[in-house]
């Protein structure tokens, strides 16, 4: 069967009246349908740039980039979800009718989404909360909403740009492990744009490195680690091992003797 995202050398220019900015210069990969893909590169390399044209919000300006293809039924505006760094959630209205927001967009009729919404809330045990207003829920349960409200009309997609940079250490870690617990049950494709090191290795089925910008591939590495994943795997040699090889392949080694000579 066909990889349900194909990206064959993709370049991004930005018009910007001086010659252009190059923000992706040229990448490829593939993602299997139901994998969890996470995306790591210095800041400012093209990380969400690659995620806006994936949402069809910007074209490439050249390369072949296919969301669905032979095998796979695909609708755009149906089909993907999103996930921001902040939760974005109305402030007038309550959890299960900010959750509703997407399915009003798609004309669908909401009534018929309710007992979703409710099943969602209670995966990422917010059940009770439904009629609760943003304010009154701590960020960590905030953002859990707003995953939540992207699943809502249960796209093929999921496309998250850094989603828990906001949050403290440990909701952050809290978050890491209600996020593969819903993906252990929905499995949606998942591509996820992380700064962490760990939080990249501890999620991934594989992990995509990109070089600073203009971006290219840096590597593509397999995590083979058992799932579920629990928070104590992250001391194990195995999963040291792998987070080494990314801040090597992201410069770290050089940056460290450097600080050191």
């Amino acid at each position: 069967m066909q990889p349900f995202i194909h990206v064959r050398d993709v370049q991004k220019r930005y018009d910007t009246g001086d010659g252009g900015v190059l923000a992706i210069a040229k990448v490829s990969f593939d993602v299997a349908a139901g994998e969890f893909v996470t995306v790591v590169g210095p800041s400012g390399c093209g990380k969400s740039t690659l995620l806006k044209m994936m949402c069809g919000l910007i074209e490439p300006t050249s390369g072949e980039l296919v969301i669905g293809g032979a095998g796979h039924e695909f609708r755009p505006g149906h089909d993907i979800g999103m996930v921001f760094q902040q939760p974005l959630l109305l402030k007038w209205r309550t959890i299960e009718d900010n959750l509703l927001l997407p399915v009003e967009f798609l004309g669908e009729r909401r009534e018929s989404f309710r007992p979703r919404a409710r099943a969602l809330l209670k995966l990422v045990g917010l059940d009770g909360f439904e009629g609760k207003h943003p304010y009154e829920l701590s960020g960590g349960m905030q953002q859990r909403a707003s995953i939540c409200r992207a699943l809502i009309h249960s796209p093929k997609l999921l496309l998250m740009d850094e989603p828990f940079g906001a949050l403290d250490a440990l909701t952050r870690e809290r978050m890491n492990l209600e996020l593969q617990r819903v993906w252990m049950e929905e499995r949606k494709t998942v591509i996820f744009i992380t700064h962490d090191i760990q939080e990249a290795v501890f999620l991934a089925d594989r992990v995509i490195v990109l070089t600073a910008r203009p971006a290219e591939m840096a590597a593509a590495i397999d995590i083979e680690l058992p799932r579920p994943r629990r928070l104590a795997m992250k001391t194990t040699p195995e999963f040291g091992a792998y987070c080494r090889r990314l801040y090597d392949l992201l410069g770290f080694q050089e940056e460290e003797a450097a600080a050191s000579a």
